[in-house]
């Protein structure tokens, strides 16, 4: 995939991603688009991500890894990527499966793409109607990320898990600079005032950074108001988080989560509260209702006979 492609996703355009990882993402792509870039480390602290694999068939693992775009683009978690098309699909397979009686959606993510979120987010949500649906945070589950966690019925963390960054962020590339230094001018022929706004050849105009201004905090408000619903508090307990991250213990004394406890621990929850009934008990009892029923008929056939 070409750099020019993830420019177009990532700049200028609302992104719920925690900071660290815009930063991360912006170190990758800096040679490609010429980004000077001060104060931020090209070292990387991103953990692997890793999976969770059901024992018993009635739970459907829906793995949440890396940065989450909107649409698959060719990429797999291999590359540290999800998309939100892809978790609905697996989302609709689990739900359509009758042996299936709870999802858990394994995250390890530090958050994505506006677009795409708040459909599924709310698909999440919806869905808790039909089954269970759970969250683990495995050990990440930041900015969207947190957004589609916070739709689950339930989310269990472990004690060095992070969560949060409820805020919305993105990145304008000035290379005005760069370019009268190469001997480069770029002209923009446009119909439409605003057509060429937010473009990396010239400073951002006051105009252009209210325009995304706007769009950041449209996508803010929209955040906040779902966590809140997700997680039932108010949405004034949302915004004063101020898009902040937390340990899971912080998490939990703010009713962002539900569970401090470690991913195994959590996974066998899971599976107990699923694990069929013993169907000796039921064939016992069809087995006792059988014999009562002979033995009344057989009562009342010598009742009869006297």
């Amino acid at each position: 995939m070409k750099n020019s492609l993830i420019e177009t996703m990532l700049l200028n355009e609302p992104l719920m991603l925690s900071q660290p990882k815009l930063n991360a993402i912006l170190v990758a792509m800096a040679d490609r688009a010429n980004i000077e870039l001060e104060g931020i480390s090209t070292a990387s602290s991103m953990s692997t991500p890793s999976k969770i694999e059901s024992q018993n068939g009635a739970i459907a693992v829906i793995p949440i890894n890396g940065s989450i775009t909107h649409k698959s683009i060719g990429l797999n978690a291999m590359s540290g990527l999800t998309s939100y098309q892809e978790i609905e699909s697996q989302l609709d397979k689990a739900l359509n499966n009758p042996s299936v009686t709870e999802i858990v959606l394994d995250i390890d993510s530090h958050g994505g793409q506006v677009s795409g979120a708040f459909d599924l987010a709310d698909k999440i949500y919806e869905s808790r109607s039909i089954k269970p649906i759970t969250a683990f945070v495995n050990e990440a589950a930041y900015s969207a990320a947190f957004l589609l966690a916070s739709s689950a019925s339930e989310i269990f963390a472990p004690r060095t898990a992070g969560v949060g960054s409820i805020g919305v962020i993105t990145a304008h590339v000035d290379n005005s600079v760069h370019n009268e230094q190469q001997g480069r001018k770029v002209t923009y022929i446009k119909a439409g005032t605003h057509k060429a706004d937010g473009n990396p050849d010239e400073p951002l105009s006051e105009a252009a950074h209210a325009h995304i201004q706007e769009r950041i905090d449209s996508s803010y408000s929209l955040f906040v108001n779902t966590v809140a619903r997700n997680r039932g508090i108010s949405v004034n307990a949302v915004i004063e988080t101020q898009a902040k991250t937390y340990t899971a213990e912080s998490a939990l004394s703010l009713k962002l989560i539900d569970h401090v406890t470690s991913i195994n621990s959590a996974l066998s929850t899971v599976l107990e509260r699923n694990r069929p009934s013993k169907p000796t008990n039921s064939r016992r009892i069809a087995r006792r209702a059988t014999a009562i029923k002979l033995t009344n008929q057989s009562t009342s056939h010598e009742v009869g006979e006297q």
